[in-house]
């Protein structure tokens, strides 16, 4: 017997499915939903998130970073189709009377600027 075949197996380590989390995740935002990565960690059990949409980015997704309110320096991800038809949903709001009506930002400055026309985000 070798020393390969006396070793326990034990110390093996099993990593997740990298393409299951990255259904998951593509599941979870084309039902309308946001995530942040609280949320992957608990209901989909991604602890990489970032990573993950990364991927899902290089697929050809095409998927936004989103400032929280909360946390300014966090942010959550959403289909920019859907970023887009809440920006105009709130900003119609905005225009009606609605009050503290806050608009989400695009995490990245760079990526803020194509909204700039659809509606004024401060």
């Amino acid at each position: 017997m070798t020393d390969r075949e006396n070793q326990d197996d034990s110390y093996l380590i099993t990593m997740p499915n990298v393409d299951t989390q990255c259904a998951d995740i593509l599941e979870w935002l084309q039902a309308g939903n946001s995530l942040n990565y609280l949320q992957s960690l608990q209901h989909l059990g991604c602890a990489r998130l970032q990573a993950r949409i990364t991927d899902l980015r290089q697929m050809g997704h095409d998927i936004v970073s989103v400032q929280q309110h909360e946390n300014p320096y966090a942010c959550m991800y959403m289909l920019r189709t859907k970023y887009e038809d809440m920006i105009k949903k709130m900003d119609h709001a905005r225009l009606a009377g609605a009050i503290d009506v806050q608009i989400p930002k695009l995490f990245f400055a760079e990526q803020r600027k194509k909204y700039e026309d659809i509606v004024d985000v401060e």
